[in-house]
């Protein structure tokens, strides 16, 4: 996905429902699995704990990942603070409307149903369809992975560091999930071929 695609899909869903938004948000600037984006709770997210110059939030916690063992791999994960809050502070106050209508004992997870249940897997893969419908392309939940990768690299953050925020063993899984064509990135190096002035 563009950057063009991703910023006009978020637009418009802050425009329209903002649960999705702020699930958009949060998929788009940590990188987390669609299986560990539907772990997240409110009490996972304090705005004031930062991590790599403040610019990234980390969870209080650790939280459940893809790894061997029942438990998975515990990991703290790492979102890009300032494009994340507004969409979430957003979503929290209708969130909290929501759940103190339904009068159910608040759980804490951030995304939710209509009743203010937890939102289950097939409810938020079944937003897909029209985020597809709104792109006019086919979205499945790694596209948001591969996306957040993407922008890091083409922020020229180095490997080793999206390494260590996504959590990864090897930065040769940054290559894997970066998009980007030797073309589109930037070659600091090629000034070496530069004639001399």
């Amino acid at each position: 996905l563009s950057d063009e695609q991703v910023e006009s899909l978020l637009k418009h869903l802050s425009e329209t429902d903002k649960q999705k938004a702020c699930w958009l948000s949060l998929a788009v600037t940590s990188g987390a699995r669609f299986s560990e984006i539907l772990r997240f709770k409110t009490d996972l997210i304090d705005e004031n704990r930062r991590a790599f110059g403040d610019l990234f939030l980390e969870t209080t916690k650790q939280i459940k990942t893809k790894g061997r063992g029942r438990s998975g791999k515990l990991l703290h994960k790492y979102i890009l603070a300032e494009a994340f809050l507004p969409h979430y502070k957003a979503w929290l106050e209708e969130r909290n409307k929501i759940i103190e209508k339904s009068g159910i004992e608040d759980h804490l997870f951030i995304f939710i149903n209509n009743d203010g249940t937890p939102a289950e897997d097939y409810v938020i893969r079944n937003w897909f369809v029209g985020f597809e419908k709104f792109l006019g392309v086919d979205v499945y939940p790694h596209a948001f992975r591969h996306y957040a990768t993407t922008l890091l690299s083409r922020k020229n953050i180095p490997h080793q560091l999206i390494k260590e925020l996504f959590g990864w063993n090897s930065v040769n899984m940054v290559e894997l999930y970066d998009d980007q064509t030797a073309k589109d990135r930037s070659w600091s190096e090629l000034d070496n071929l530069k004639e001399n002035k």
